[in-house]
């Protein structure tokens, strides 16, 4: 598992996040918060989550109470994503972190792994703005010499790759720190 924390240390999203003033963060997977703490650190005056267990999405909901610009909801990536963008067509540069993968090693795809779904629907709504995308967790997709290891049930789950990126129009860096991150921007 990623961090935007170890996402921070590899793209110095930090620097970048203050000398384009992007103020708007959107997270797929809330899991227990730790990505949306670290994301008020970092100064966003917006910040949306969401996630498909309900427990996580009680004990981020009651964890970040007092914080107005916290909107957590519960629910599928997919779905949150085509709410939540068309809301957003006024904001020029969002920074994303897409952690929305292996919830409970669920057997269907499009749940467990809607990386290329996910991309779709930001690509369809963003494509002619300045978003700057964090995916963690690169190993389910690819083997390679992460610091934190390959996936060892890769295979197993039926992985796909990441040949689905060729058809967006984003620049791609990698790095093998942890897990693995993938940081695309337009």
């Amino acid at each position: 598992m990623g961090s935007l924390d170890g996402f921070c240390s590899q793209f110095k999203l930090r620097d970048i996040v203050k000398e384009n003033k992007i103020t708007t963060f959107v997270e797929i997977g809330c899991h227990l918060g730790h990505t949306i703490s670290h994301a008020m650190y970092m100064g966003f005056d917006k910040i949306y989550s969401c996630d498909i267990d309900e427990k996580y999405i009680k004990h981020c909901k009651n964890r970040f109470k007092n914080h107005d610009w916290v909107i957590i909801e519960h629910c599928t990536s997919v779905e949150f994503l085509n709410s939540l963008l068309p809301k957003l067509d006024d904001v020029d540069s969002i920074v994303f972190f897409l952690d929305a993968h292996l919830p409970e090693l669920d057997s269907t795809v499009n749940i467990s792994l809607p990386l290329e779904k996910e991309m779709d629907i930001i690509w369809q709504y963003r494509k002619d703005k300045h978003d700057h995308l964090a995916i963690d967790d690169l190993r389910i997709y690819e083997d390679n010499d992460y610091t934190g290891g390959n996936w060892k049930d890769r295979a197993l789950y039926g992985s796909p790759n990441l040949d689905f990126l060729n058809k967006y129009n984003y620049k791609v860096q990698k790095s093998l720190f942890e897990e693995g991150y993938l940081y695309l921007t337009n």
